[in-house]
């Protein structure tokens, strides 16, 4: 009962229904009210239309619109038995004139208002027919006749998603065997030991922290990304109170930068440009 009329659209090409509705349509109702009208539609029911006292067209049952100015004598349009309306509109003799009805969308225009858009006659035909060709275009290309098609390109999906992952995962140990490589390069600052590096995202740099946060000698790494920076040490540092926050602080401090962290993994942005060598001799500086 609260879903009402709110503007139409008539063309030759489409056609444009507004009314109030809570929430979208759902894809199963849509598919309701598509198979109700195409079934009135191939019924092929009698349009007729009279003017009459708008009382009387009240009383039949005839929909009006909320908003609309209606004189005493008005013009209702008949769909047999079925539907009653208000119109002043151009109509077809019966329903089957209109040969087919297929929606194309339905969409949100303003807070508890909808708007279905559908098309008829050739426009339908035209939008099959392209449907068609695509379908036996995706038909063609996949090998796989129509019927064939949903299940092929889910397998295909499923294909594509086990490549990806095997393709991380291969990504992953190629970026640990060369994390694990510059690991063997530290340089040394008294018990602590340390490294400057370029990383190409965050998860790399997390990458380090998993390669070095089980060491159990003193490991300090600092990590560039652009105008980032990040800080990983072993829990051996983290144990002994000088964290990687406190080390991040020392950044944030000479890079005009601002960033934070955990003990063993923190992470900053710097206003200033800096180069690795900048960043490395800040972390000598902290340690």
């Amino acid at each position: 009962e609260h879903v009402q009329q709110s503007g139409s659209l008539v063309e030759p090409s489409r056609l444009r229904f507004d009314f109030s509705h809570f929430k979208a349509v759902t894809d199963d109702e849509l598919k309701k009210i598509e198979q109700r009208v195409n079934e009135k539609i191939l019924s092929n029911l009698p349009v007729g239309w009279k003017e009459m006292p708008i009382e009387e067209a009240k009383a039949a049952g005839a929909m009006a619109l909320f908003g609309e100015k209606y004189g005493d004598t008005v013009r209702m349009v008949e769909i047999d038995d079925y539907s009653r309306e208000l119109c002043g509109g151009t109509h077809v003799s019966s329903t089957g004139e209109i040969g087919i009805f297929i929606i194309t969308q339905e969409t949100a225009i303003a807070a508890g208002m909808r708007r279905m858009e559908a098309v008829t006659g050739m426009g339908a035909y035209r939008l099959v027919s392209e449907y068609r060709e695509n379908v036996d275009r995706v038909g063609h290309i996949l090998k796989a006749m129509p019927s064939e098609i949903a299940e092929r390109v889910e397998s295909l999906s499923r294909k594509v998603k086990d490549q990806q992952k095997e393709l991380e995962h291969i990504r992953q140990a190629q970026g640990d065997e060369k994390i694990k490589s510059n690991l063997k390069n530290l340089k040394q600052k008294g018990d602590v030991f340390y490294i400057a590096a370029e990383v190409k995202d965050r998860k790399e740099a997390q990458q380090y922290l998993d390669n070095v946060k089980n060491l159990e000698k003193k490991v300090v790494v600092g990590l560039r990304q652009g105008s980032s920076y990040y800080v990983t040490v072993s829990g051996a540092v983290a144990d002994s109170g000088y964290s990687a926050r406190k080390i991040i602080s020392r950044f944030n401090e000479k890079l005009d930068g601002h960033g934070g962290g955990k003990d063993t993994f923190a992470q900053g942005g710097a206003k200033k440009e800096f180069s690795l060598d900048d960043l490395e001799r800040i972390l000598v500086d902290a340690i």
